[in-house]
């Protein structure tokens, strides 16, 4: 029988903590206090290496230095930690974190991962669990009657952990910094969309937009939304190298350190934060996020109370309820990812590009089997072409639904098949009105994880029933990813991600407009190649109308029924992660019975957990 490993076991194994800050519980000299830190502003990067309490610099050109009223504290490592375990939620992450010096959100790896979304706040946010609107450092906004003006209001009492206040100066800097610098994040999207900006006092900002767009305002609210900086940090930096660091946020959490040999980071709680006159106030006063070791070594680390979450099988079920049973401290947390796991069909290619076929091809899917046993947490079929959140509840569109035959029955595929006059040959395959064999390949871009490949496999069985020929290929995801924009492709099983905010506005991905022939990359949208004037007519209508006018949902309505009738995808399973979290040493994380917020520690909408979380 093997011996358990837990993290630290793990990192000691692969030689992670052989020097600074260790992380595998190693002692260290008395705490000190450094009173001073010098701080080196340079042309060219300054390499740092931290031994102990020493700071070592390699010297570089031009050196400026200056005196930084800062303290940095040295402490003892207790636990594999830094800072204190019971005043600290300790959050895994999968990612393998690299970034360790660098908070600039708008260059490539230019960004300390997970946790930046407690550091740099946002002017607004979505819940998506709750459909809940929050205004954090925008008080308001508002269109003009024409929708090619937007004015922001900020929030008086918002400041930066720096103690200056944040104010319409910060956002209106970082819109032109944006638009000056096209190469970075947002920075085309503002340059397409702002004429220009207009600060009328520290609190009332408008930009004015190049043509009506209604929707420009979730460039600031969705998920992964554009950040504003502080004007007096970056002014006069060129923002395409500039690392930010430390970083100077509106958030509830400010950075505390780094331990690069552990993959991991360290926050700590801004004192009197400004949020808390809005109701927010996070519980743990440090929080860190660290790269999760293999599962076995996870699972060890929860159930002996290191951790307070882990994140390396979030979809694995077995190992979920194992978890579980090796400690009873831990609730499983499941909500739905926003993108429902379905079958693609090639628009363009023949027969498939016929609806009927299509039609005849969705009823050998069955999604009752593929949601309870086929993805490997029991999740639910999926009727809709997005996340079955409280937030889109609005979107039920079940009277349409009743218009269509979703059952999967194989007998009403062959139906329609032998009504469009395709035979069966002497091999039992069917071949088409034009002579073709009905033989495709589906392709899966990844294997397990969240059950694509095997609900391939299943759609290949009963497509066989029905005299179709199918075989299941699984390719990395670069060429996967060449072949549905080149549309050489069959039929791919894999995510189905649209327009998070405004699911019905997904449709405006396939419009006509967009269509490349085959073999003719497809870069501007609609890979399958969907080829709808009706679907188009409808698109139109909702680009001029806003998402906020009630009249918009019988047009959202129609263009649902017609991508129905035209079935260019199907929506197979809601996609399920399950977030394991420990109430050993905090109580109040979202469960199966009461997610109030997005469970998922690396949305900047986990904050809204951690307001909720307190010590046990």
């Amino acid at each position: 029988m093997s011996r358990r490993v837990n993290r630290r076991e793990f990192l000691r194994t692969v030689a992670i903590g052989a020097a600074g800050i260790v992380a595998a519980g190693c002692a260290m000299p008395t705490p000190q206090v450094v009173e001073k830190v010098v701080e080196r502003v340079v042309e060219k990067p300054v390499e740092k290496i931290v031994e102990k309490e020493k700071i070592v610099e390699k010297p570089v050109e031009k050196i400026v230095e200056k005196v930084v009223p800062q303290t940095v504290v040295v402490q003892k490592v207790t636990g594999g930690l830094p800072v204190p375990r019971a005043e600290t939620a300790v959050i895994n992450e999968t990612t393998v974190y690299r970034i360790f010096d660098s908070m600039n959100p708008y260059i490539p790896n230019g960004l300390l991962h997970s946790g930046s979304g407690m550091v740099l706040s946002r002017l607004m946010y979505l819940n998506w669990a709750t459909g809940e609107s929050i205004h954090m450092l925008a008080e308001s906004y508002k269109y003009n009657d024409k929708f090619d003006e937007l004015t922001f209001k900020t929030r008086k009492e918002a400041k930066w952990n720096d103690g200056k206040p944040f104010t319409a100066k910060d956002i209106a800097f970082t819109v032109d910094m944006l638009r000056a610098n096209t190469q970075l994040s947002f920075g085309a999207a503002m340059k397409k969309w702002v004429a220009g900006v207009t600060v009328a006092d520290d609190y009332t900002v408008t930009l004015k937009l190049t043509a009506p767009n209604p929707r420009f305002h979730w460039y600031f609210k969705q998920q992964s939304s554009c950040v504003i900086v502080q004007e007096a940090e970056w002014k006069g930096k060129d923002p395409t190298t500039y690392k930010a660091f430390p970083p100077i946020g509106t958030g509830p959490y400010k950075f505390h350190s780094a331990v690069p040999e552990a993959r991991m980071y360290i926050y700590e709680k801004v004192e009197n934060w400004w949020g808390k006159a809005l109701g927010y106030d996070p519980g743990p006063k440090y929080t860190v996020w660290q790269t999760s070791p293999p599962p076995e070594a996870e699972i060890q680390d929860i159930a002996d109370n290191y951790i307070d979450h882990s994140h390396s099988y979030t979809s694995d079920a077995k190992l979920l309820r194992r978890t579980q049973d090796l400690n009873k401290a831990v609730v499983l947390a499941p909500w739905r990812d926003p993108c429902p796991r379905g079958i693609w069909f090639n628009c363009a290619k023949y027969p498939l590009s016929k609806p009927e076929v299509r039609w005849a091809l969705h009823h050998c899917i069955d999604k009752k089997k593929a949601a309870e046993s086929l993805y490997p947490w029991p999740t639910v079929p999926a009727t809709y072409h997005w996340a079955d959140w409280d937030a889109n509840k609005k979107y039920d569109f079940s009277d349409v639904l009743k218009e269509f035959d979703l059952e999967f029955n194989v007998a009403t595929a062959n139906k329609i098949l032998d009504d469009l006059g395709f035979k069966k040959g002497a091999d039992g395959i069917r071949v088409d009105d034009k002579g073709n064999k009905m033989d495709y390949t589906i392709l899966v871009p990844q294997v397990g994880v969240t059950g694509e490949y095997p609900i391939a496999l299943d759609f290949a069985e009963n497509l066989g029933k029905a005299g179709i020929k199918a075989n299941v290929k699984w390719v990395e995801y670069p060429p996967f990813n060449d072949a549905r924009e080149l549309g050489t492709f069959d039929i791919t099983s894999h995510w189905w991600c649209g327009n998070w905010q405004e699911p019905p506005y997904t449709y405006a991905s396939y419009l006509v407009e967009q269509l490349k022939p085959v073999n003719e990359r497809a870069t501007a949208g609609n890979w399958p190649r969907v080829n709808d004037p009706e679907l188009d007519k409808l698109i139109k209508q909702m680009e001029g109308m806003s998402p906020d006018d009630p009249k918009i949902m019988d047009v959202y309505k129609q263009a649902f029924r017609v991508w129905m009738k035209n079935l260019p995808a199907v929506p197979v399973v809601q996609t399920t992660f399950v977030m394991p979290f420990n109430t050993k040493y905090w109580k109040g994380w979202p469960d199966e019975k009461n997610i109030y917020a997005v469970p998922f520690t690396w949305w900047p909408e986990f904050q809204f957990v951690l307001y909720k979380v307190t010590k046990a």
